[in-house]
């Protein structure tokens, strides 16, 4: 459930304000596919997750989504700046570090405990 949240939390991060997104789409339409792949990973595999038992490679697979995105973003830039961030912004990093702490304990847990 953790990992749907931050990956939902990291799309909303994303898309606030919402003519930030739309201006995305339109200059760079590539890094912000990337972006949103990279945050709806994770959410597709949370969904998955309730559906069925969860599996250790699911959580390899949020990883590689959470991970994409704090690599793509320079997530350690943004960490020292996080005050003057905006919202969405602030919401994205909590959502990257969130992320990727859960997809890292998810996948040190035995299949059986979930």
């Amino acid at each position: 459930m953790l990992i749907l949240g931050f990956g939902v939390l990291g799309i909303v991060g994303f898309a606030i304000p919402i003519d930030q997104l739309t201006a995305g789409f339109e200059h760079n339409l590539l890094w912000t596919i990337l972006i949103l792949a990279g945050f709806g990973v994770p959410v597709i595999v949370g969904l998955m997750a309730m559906s069925k038992q969860w599996q250790a490679w699911m959580g390899g697979l949020a990883l590689v989504g959470f991970g994409f995105v704090a690599i793509k973003t320079k997530v350690w830039d943004a960490i020292s700046g996080i005050a003057e961030s905006p919202i969405g912004g602030k919401l994205m990093l909590v959502a990257i570090l969130g992320g990727v702490a859960v997809s890292i304990f998810s996948l040190t847990k035995r299949e059986e405990n979930w």
